[in-house]
């Protein structure tokens, strides 16, 4: 059975986070459902979740296009120090972020999908309230394809 469109381009999106040289090491993983145990987060966590998909019927000309969401989710626990981490232990990890979005948008993914990524959003940088209460950097990037 084939796989859908939108789990090909999240396979698309951890091949491309996984082939990059970014500042922090990571195998990027794709996650239908992204749950985790605090526990298990002591390494850096990137995952890739679809998250929804839009079709529009052109009336111009009857074509039908297509927006898929898909997140890409930064997680990063700290050792329990009993404060919050500094900004010398969060920083490494924003740039992270940054260069995650620099490597996937603007991107035409996958040879034969025919989609691009063309916008990227996120509602804050980082969670700040799981910063302080779970020493856990958590960073999450949605980015829209558009079929082409």
């Amino acid at each position: 059975m084939p796989d859908a469109l939108i789990v090909q381009i999240a396979d698309a999106m951890v091949d491309a986070l996984n082939d990059a040289s970014l500042s922090q090491s990571f195998t990027a993983t794709r996650k239908n459902r992204p749950r985790f145990a605090l526990a298990d987060l002591a390494d850096l966590t990137v995952t890739v979740a679809p998250r929804r998909m839009t079709t529009e019927l052109s009336a111009r000309d009857l074509t039908v296009t297509g927006d898929y969401l898909v997140d890409v989710g930064i997680l990063k626990r700290f050792d329990d120090t009993g404060q919050a981490p500094d900004n010398d232990d969060t920083d490494p990890y924003l740039y992270l972020v940054e260069e995650i979005r620099n490597t996937l948008f603007g991107q035409r993914l996958a040879a034969g999908l025919g989609v691009v990524i063309g916008a990227t959003t996120g509602d804050d940088l980082f969670d700040v309230e799981d910063l302080d209460t779970q020493q856990l950097f958590t960073a999450a990037l949605t980015f829209t394809i558009r079929e082409v």
